[in-house]
């Protein structure tokens, strides 16, 4: 059994998919959208996090650090991450929270175990499993591993990805999934890269391919200020979609938020995302009507009537 690393789990989510579901939160992400806020996904590693709000000042974690990264000035607790080589000890020690390790390591086996825990509630709902990130697909082996033990025991499978791996890496996952949820950012493959540092050549084959599979399919866009928040971008997605993609179920609309943005300090990364406002209700009803011309539209979770 293979071996993967996640950052959170999420029980009873009613917004990743069907019904009553768990979320398991992959780390590690190919991609480097500056508008991302799962800061705590971006790397494929445990990482230590800090909140100065928990931190009561006494001491212990300096007592236990044995790079002294940790220093106490005037009741003020001051992390220096260029000493500190993440051996967590202090971690253990610290009595708050304030300073935890993010990042929990699991069998394929030992995680689908957990997941069905909740399988009652799931079968009542007609819920299940879905596998975010970080992107799945950079840990492709183990997703399908424990896709594979979830399906063998009739629970309803759904992955959120990128799409942008290769179709090898891809096709197994895929093959253990009853539903995807598929990003596609931007039509334009310059803008994409700008935005990504991928290609999105990649992602438009495997969505065709996808389809190919009569796998079932939900289309998402972030929207992102200055970036596609254009009725030209959205509506081009979408006529796209209407060609190529005849298993999509819906596109959804997933206007931008900026909870994230502390995460970014608290784990010591350097690269903040962008400090944008969120675009308003006018505005995502303005891009779901010009898509609903071409395909059915959502807007994050909710059915758009464009008559309503």
């Amino acid at each position: 059994m293979g071996t993967g690393i996640l950052f959170d789990l999420e029980r009873f989510s009613t917004v990743d998919g069907p019904g009553i579901r768990t979320t398991a939160f992959f780390k590690g992400c190919n991609m480097h959208c500056p508008w991302c806020h799962n800061a705590e996904g971006l790397r494929f590693r445990r990482q230590l996090h800090f909140d100065p709000g928990e931190c009561i000042g006494c001491g212990e974690c300096a007592a236990q650090c044995p790079q002294d990264a940790h220093e106490m000035h005037a009741g003020q607790h001051i992390l220096n991450r260029e000493k500190c080589i993440e051996c967590f000890l202090c971690a253990g020690a610290c009595y708050t929270g304030a300073l935890k390790i993010v990042g929990t390591e699991y069998q394929a086996e030992e995680l689908a175990k957990l997941l069905m825990e909740d399988a009652l509630f799931y079968w009542e709902s007609g819920g299940g499993v879905t596998l975010s990130g970080g992107e799945v697909l950079c840990q492709a082996e183990f997703a399908r591993e424990v896709l594979t033990i979830l399906r063998r025991n009739n629970i309803h499978t759904a992955i959120e990805t990128n799409l942008s791996l290769a179709w090898e890496v891809a096709l197994p996952v895929l093959k253990a999934t009853d539903l995807v949820m598929a990003d596609l950012k931007a039509l334009d493959d310059e803008r994409h890269r700008r935005a990504t540092g991928l290609s999105n050549r990649p992602i438009l084959a495997n969505l065709a391919r996808l389809a190919g599979m009569g796998l079932p399919l939900i289309l998402r866009t972030p929207i992102i200020p200055g970036f596609n928040d254009e009725e030209a971008e959205i509506a081009g997605i979408a006529a796209w979609a209407r060609r190529n993609l005849p298993t999509m179920q819906y596109y959804e609309l997933l206007p931008y938020h900026p909870l994230g943005q502390s995460k970014y300090a608290m784990l010591g990364e350097t690269c903040l995302p962008m400090p944008l406002t969120p675009p308003s209700r006018e505005v995502m009803r303005s891009l779901a009507r010009a898509a609903s011309e071409d395909v059915p539209v959502w807007i994050a979770g909710n059915s758009f009537e464009k008559n309503a």
